[in-house]
């Protein structure tokens, strides 16, 4: 099992996850990549925010719930800019 992974494109965006092991557990870190094409890799992709997950048991949950706050950080931002063009 890998502590890194691409997920997307969530509403055009790539979503760069990976997580690092702490001493009581694993912290999940998400980079949101703004449209283009697949990063290669989680390192290659160039972020246009960063957000943190929360501490998990494993590496795998840590990767979820990075992905689960980028998820609505996208979503958010999405509607907060179809709100300030109206």
């Amino acid at each position: 099992m890998s502590n890194e992974r691409i997920v997307g494109p969530v509403q055009g965006c790539w979503l760069a996850l990976y997580a690092v092991q702490q001493p009581d557990g694993w912290m999940g870190y998400a980079k949101i990549c703004l449209g283009g094409d697949r990063p290669d890799d989680v390192w290659s992709c160039p972020a246009s925010f960063k957000v943190a997950g929360g501490l998990a048991a494993t590496a795998e949950n840590a990767l979820g719930y990075a992905e689960a706050r980028a998820v609505m950080a996208v979503s958010l931002a999405e509607s907060l800019a179809a709100s300030a063009a109206h």
